[in-house]
């Protein structure tokens, strides 16, 4: 085991207690539903410390007289009658089929209200407003939700170690949907791993208009800066990379408790037997919602391309949900206005980030704009100047360090006749 600082030139002191209870919470915080009724119980070993640190968000009164071994942990402040509810189970496999590299196994999530299991895991989809109950249970254990760019209480968070993990039984995640845009959920436990292994979903807010929430792919509306703007046809884009020698990798790889020796921090080494060196990802297998690209058909995914009638208007949802770097490039034919980012709507007057940004054309930017992991981009497109045909949208993906393309994969938007 290699010996390293906590941060350099940052000195770590073990004689000064609060820093090693820190040290040692990181290291030791593995808390599941079960785990902490017994640890809000639990004096802390050191002052103003606690052996898990998600424990911290409980007060006692909460769980008194619960039983230690219920399955379930009640959610803190629970309002009983939410606008929406949902329920995901994890892990769930799905199956997808890589060219040059055969069957490949995906994590996800099962919508257990409707018992649908899809990659990616099937949409979250509420208006903006509504209070919204996740209900999380696992047969695979431990994962969680990470409802990611909503900021809820640390308690619904879902980010393993900084709140705790659903190890068995269920959780209610209670948040509210509070502005509309792009989004999506993931596992935050081990988040690397799990991540790439496939445990994501969209999560998209619509605006609170009549016939909201719209579904995936038809027509909805949108946010444009204050006003509302209708599309009649809808992409969901999600680029991701694969590495399949990562689908033999235990759901905890990679995770070590450390230690001390001699008063300094012990993490795993580069050379351990048991380091998964989540540092080396060569991905094999480039795909587009759930569809991988095949080098023999010049890469076009036409399975998740689009078609619009002239003149309607179209709303791409761009997710990079991959380790590379994505570069997505419009044809000069497609007229595109950039609505939102990250899920916060440009020019929109009664929001913070409206107040310093306005949309803008595709065209300002040479049509043509970078995402890296975990980013997200809402384009409205008006095909009322387009020629009716296929317009090719490309995507590059770039090693996230030398910058060299890997694949570029094209999706088509045909502009048909009424």
């Amino acid at each position: 085991m290699a010996l390293i600082p906590r941060d350099l030139g940052v000195p770590f002191d073990p004689t000064i207690p609060l820093q090693l209870a820190e040290f040692d919470g990181f290291g030791t915080d593995v808390p599941s539903t079960q785990g902490m009724i017994t640890a809000v119980n639990t004096p802390p070993a050191l002052p103003n410390a606690n052996s898990v640190r998600a424990a911290r968000m409980f007060k006692p009164s909460l769980v008194a007289g619960l039983d230690p071994t219920a399955p379930v942990f009640p959610t803190p402040d629970f309002i009983a009658s939410p606008g929406r509810t949902f329920g995901r189970s994890g892990r769930e496999l799905v199956v997808i089929n890589i060219p040059g590299v055969g069957p490949v196994d995906t994590w996800s999530f099962r919508d257990t209200i409707n018992n649908i299991a899809t990659w990616p895991a099937p949409t979250i989809r509420l208006r903006e407003g509504q209070l919204v109950h996740s209900e999380m249970n696992n047969n695979h254990g431990p994962h969680t939700i990470h409802h990611h760019g909503i900021e809820p209480t640390a308690m619904n968070d879902g980010v393993g170690h900084l709140t705790f993990e659903v190890a068995g039984g269920n959780y209610i995640y209670q948040w509210q949907a509070a502005e509309a845009g792009t989004y999506f959920y993931h596992c935050h436990r081990n988040t690397v791993l799990h991540f790439e292994l496939g445990m994501y979903g969209m999560l998209i807010v619509d605006p609170a208009v009549p016939g909201a929430p719209f579904a995936d792919g038809g027509a909805g509306a949108t946010f444009l800066g204050d006003d509302i703007a209708n599309y009649q046809s809808e992409a969901i884009w999600v680029a991701d990379d694969i590495d399949s020698r990562w689908r033999a990798l235990d759901k905890s790889a990679g995770i070590a408790a450390p230690g001390l020796v001699n008063g300094q921090p012990v993490f795993m080494a580069w050379n351990d037997p048991a380091n998964p060196r989540l540092n080396d990802f060569r991905p094999d297998g480039f795909v587009v919602s759930g569809v991988a690209a095949d080098p023999a058909q010049n890469n076009t995914i036409v399975a998740r391309g689009k078609t619009v009638v002239g003149g309607q208007k179209l709303l791409v949802r761009a997710l990079n949900a991959s380790y590379c770097t994505t570069v997505w490039k419009f044809p000069e034919t497609l007229s595109g206005t950039v609505t939102a980012v990250d899920a916060r709507t440009l020019g929109r007057s009664s929001t913070g980030f409206g107040s310093y940004s306005e949309p803008f054309s595709l065209a300002s930017i040479n049509h043509e704009f970078m995402l890296t992991t975990a980013r997200r981009w809402d384009i409205l497109i008006d095909t009322a100047g387009s020629s009716f045909g296929t317009h090719m949208v490309e995507i590059e993906f770039r090693h996230w360090i030398t910058g060299l393309v890997l694949r570029t994969v094209r999706l088509p938007i045909t502009v048909a006749s009424a």
